[in-house]
């Protein structure tokens, strides 16, 4: 779903600014797409892109169990973003000189669902008007949204490391875990005498073993 999501967004993301540019003023269908292409979203396109494929291809690198079950998605994922952003760039405008219609063309929406359709756009017009102008104010006050976001950041890391305590407390005071990974197919005795070296060694530190025994399991 992801993946679908990220193809499907730069298309949108060209059509809507074609629609707006070319169609709601009255301009011809054909050059829509090629404004919406060409305009202002044209190097943005691009750019998140690269910015997404920059994120999710490291993630194919990943060394061990994990690397493993995110090699495939991180691959699809950024295969997904550079095919959207050619989609976007050479199919999108083609087909909206194919499909898109001029408001006075299209004429008055007609249908049962139409009064929904109509207090769904004059609702998003307001909310986009009242975004917009959040963000005016922010922009005339930095100071104040750089603060605000200074506080936030601290708040989020004291949240992070009450929650890393709780965390840690939640097994028990002094409670830790050592992991030990064998070569494949490691044979079972090979497996307990590991094992058992690791409790050898965990016992010589100071301090562990006295209030609790030591438990170790192991797998094949």
């Amino acid at each position: 779903m992801l993946a679908i999501g990220i193809v499907v967004d730069d298309a949108i993301v060209v059509v809507e600014a074609g629609a707006n540019s070319a169609l709601d003023a009255g301009g011809m269908v054909a050059g829509a797409g090629d404004q919406g292409r060409d305009g202002d979203v044209g190097g943005p396109v691009i750019a998140i892109a690269l910015v997404l494929a920059a994120v999710f291809v490291p993630v194919a690198f990943l060394g061990g169990l994990t690397g493993q079950l995110y090699k495939q998605f991180a691959l699809t994922l950024a295969v997904s973003v550079i095919l959207s952003a050619i989609c976007a760039l050479t199919f999108t405008p083609a087909m909206c000189a194919l499909l898109l219609r001029p408001v006075e063309a299209a004429g008055p929406r007609r249908g049962p669902l139409n009064w929904f359709f109509a207090k769904f756009n004059r609702g998003f017009e307001r909310s986009r008007d009242g975004y917009i102008k959040s963000v005016s104010v922010m922009a005339r006050h930095t100071l104040l949204v750089t603060l605000t976001f200074g506080v936030l950041l601290v708040a989020v890391w004291g949240l992070d490391q009450h929650t890393s305590h709780r965390s840690g407390a939640a097994g028990g005071p002094g409670l830790r875990a050592a992991l030990v990974t064998l070569p494949p197919a490691a044979a079972l005795e090979r497996t307990n005498a590991t094992m058992s070296q690791l409790t050898r060694v965990a016992r010589e530190v100071k301090g562990v073993g006295r209030r609790r025994p030591i438990s170790a399991v192991s797998t094949c």
